[in-house]
């Protein structure tokens, strides 16, 4: 499983998503922002959480995707290899309201 700090790279022969739309991904080096478990359900149609991960691309920050790499969802991707690690991985907040 990926964790923060981890330096991936992405390419176009896959699909990833950007929020909650899918998208194949500018190619290029991509660093773990984010990577938690969660995206489950509960109720009448049950179903775990999964490993989600967040990532911008190292050349443009902008640049955002996400994936499960565990769990039951549509856009997984169980086996990408780390590459690298970030010295100081980026801090990714919002200003509040």
């Amino acid at each position: 499983m990926l964790h923060v700090g981890d330096v991936i790279v992405l390419n176009t022969e896959q699909v990833y998503t950007a929020g909650h739309t899918s998208i194949v991904p500018r190619p290029g080096r991509y660093v773990v922002t984010r990577a938690r478990m969660e995206g489950g359900s509960h109720g009448h149609d049950p179903y775990p959480d999964g490993w989600h991960v967040n990532c911008t691309l190292l050349e443009d920050q902008a640049v955002e995707v996400n994936f499960y790499q565990s769990g039951c969802f549509t856009v997984m991707h169980p086996d990408i290899k780390v590459v690298g690690r970030a010295a100081h991985p980026p801090i990714v907040w919002k200003e509040a309201p």
